[in-house]
């Protein structure tokens, strides 16, 4: 069944609420469905330089039957998924830290925070409080711009990738991921406290940028306002993995809660396969 998808225009007032100078949203969509279905997507660079620069072209490694122009399905990994590989995994692929912040601090400022008045001796007391952002990751490499460079970078990727998926034009791959998304995702692979609201108020948001690499992400992302500390999050990895130029697609679900499952295959509609293509 297909649904009608309206384009909302994006206002001075939205980009006042929503943007500055490290996420600008590009797209806000609604699929006219019996429970709309509102997908918005947000361009993100936590060092800020690729909002000026320009949008990078982005390439996919895998296996033939699972590059996007020939499967049916993509499959999305949850942010727990990668947490739990072991991280001498041959391809980068466990991360034990992805999507976490540990954040050290005193009990003085945890407590200032929450409202409350700080106890006597307080700010001696240390504490290491740990955020995650649970979300569904599609992970990428930007696009070296010249072909030894791409072929490079796809020895240093898993045996057996021996397809390569460009994908020209990210922000409306984004918007169609979202889509394709919305209309996949059940309540029943929504954790139970948010299955109710994701059938009634279904939200997607795309977040979809390039990672920064860095030998302590915590200093990175207090850098930042803490309201936005899961949007950054996702975007900021150890050095260790840097080889990997990785730009990513993260989706989470507004207030609808997380990931029950570790995975989730979405139908790859022609409207997304059309957006990307095998290159040699």
């Amino acid at each position: 069944m297909s649904y009608k998808i309206v384009d909302m225009p994006i206002t001075d007032d939205v980009r006042r609420a929503n943007d500055s100078l490290y996420h600008r949203i590009e797209h806000a969509v609604r699929v006219e469905r019996p429970f709309a279905l509102n997908v918005y997507v947000r361009r993100v660079n936590v060092s800020s330089r690729a909002l000026i620069v320009g949008q990078p072209k982005v390439v996919r490694f895998s296996e033939s039957r699972y590059a996007i122009p020939n499967s049916e399905n993509i499959r999305l990994r949850t942010a727990a998924y990668y947490r739990e590989w072991e991280e001498s995994d041959k391809c980068g692929i466990g991360d034990s830290e992805e999507a976490t912040f540990r954040r050290s601090t005193d009990f003085a400022t945890f407590q200032r925070e929450a409202g409350q008045i700080p106890i006597s001796g307080a700010h001696h007391i240390q504490l290491t409080s740990v955020h995650r952002k649970e979300c569904w990751v599609l992970c990428t490499s930007i696009a070296p711009p010249w072909p030894t460079g791409m072929d490079s970078m796809r020895a240093s990727v898993c045996q057996g990738y021996e397809a390569t998926t460009l994908i020209a034009n990210p922000s409306e791959f984004a918007r169609q991921l979202g889509i394709d998304f919305g209309n996949t995702l059940r309540p029943t692979d929504v954790e139970r406290s948010g299955q109710l609201l994701w059938e009634f108020r279904p939200q997607v948001v795309v977040d979809h940028g390039p990672v920064i690499y860095t030998e302590s992400p915590s200093d990175v992302i207090e850098k930042f306002p803490q309201a936005d500390w899961g949007l950054v999050t996702p975007f900021v990895k150890r050095t260790r993995f840097s080889g990997q130029e990785e730009y990513r697609f993260v989706i989470s679900i507004g207030g609808s809660g997380g990931p029950k499952e570790r995975s989730l295959d979405v139908t790859v509609t022609e409207e997304l396969r059309a957006l990307t293509n095998l290159v040699d």
